[in-house]
C-alpha cells in the first residue's frame, strides 16, 4: 500500500494545539515546544542571550562562586 498526500501547508490541530505552516517545532526528551512563526526570531534571539548568561554562571560556579550568589548576580541558573 502506498501513501497518498491529501494536503500540505495547511494548519493542523493536535490535542487542541494549532500548528500553522512555518511554525517551528522543537522537541527533546522533556517535551515538545511549538514556536509560532511570527515570534520565532524573538524567541531564538532571547534563547541565545539566555545561553550566554548560563555559560557565565557555569564559569563563575566553576571558579568557586556559590550557586545562589551566581543566580542573584545573573538572574539565570
Amino acid at each position: 500500500m502506498r501513501g497518498k498526500v491529501l494536503d500540505y501547508r495547511v494548519p493542523i490541530k493536535i490535542n487542541n494545539i494549532l500548528i500553522e505552516p512555518g511554525d517551528l517545532i522543537v522537541a527533546d526528551e522533556e517535551g515538545v515546544l511549538i514556536i509560532p512563526k511570527n515570534v520565532e526570531s524573538y524567541v531564538i534571539e532571547h534563547a541565545f542571550e539566555k545561553q550566554k548568561m548560563e555559560n557565565k554562571v557555569q564559569k563563575e560556579i566553576a571558579n568557586g562562586m556559590g550557586a545562589v550568589e551566581a543566580y542573584n548576580k545573573f538572574g539565570v541558573m
